[in-house]
């Protein structure tokens, strides 16, 4: 396996951990992975046997924090800043994924996960911002979010 494929799943795994962590300690109908996919990326059945898809996506502050996320921080950039916000590349985020379902073909229902390394939105802020949910193919999106700005706790919410 590649190392980017390697820290993609590696990434993807750890965020289904603390989904699977957090949603099973507030839902009576607990989940369990039962298989790693492609499209969507893992495949999970709740206590009553019913299967659920669920997308895995990650969005970084920026590039560089995504680096040194994958201890690259030698490696040299443009030193270009980045222009867009967390909240604009969030929205971006959600319609890529969007358009991503018409490649599916899955007769179960499917969530959209996407976990969010960035101080700028927390469970205290997401709330009060605009997210593009319009045309939303997925049965439910949640975000993995920190629970505010100065702790290390993630917090899963559902926007839709």
């Amino acid at each position: 396996m590649r190392k980017h494929d390697r820290e993609k799943y590696e990434l993807e795994h750890e965020a289904l951990s603390l989904f699977l962590q957090l949603y099973n300690r507030t839902h009576r109908n607990c989940l369990s992975k039962t298989e790693k996919r492609e499209m969507p990326d893992f495949l999970l059945r709740d206590q009553c046997g019913n299967q659920y898809g669920l997308e895995v996506a990650h969005l970084f502050t920026d590039h560089l924090q995504a680096m040194r996320l994958f201890g690259r921080e030698g490696k040299k950039t443009s030193g270009r800043r980045q222009r867009e916000t967390v909240l604009e590349k969030l929205n971006a985020q959600l319609k890529k994924k969007y358009e991503k379902w018409q490649n599916y073909n899955i007769s179960f229902p499917c969530h959209l996960l996407i976990r969010i390394f960035s101080k700028e939105l927390t469970a205290a802020t997401i709330a009060h911002k605009q997210l593009y949910t319009a045309h939303n193919p997925y049965d439910k999106i949640w975000l993995l979010v920190h629970s505010s700005n100065e702790q290390e706790e993630w917090v899963l919410i559902e926007i839709g």
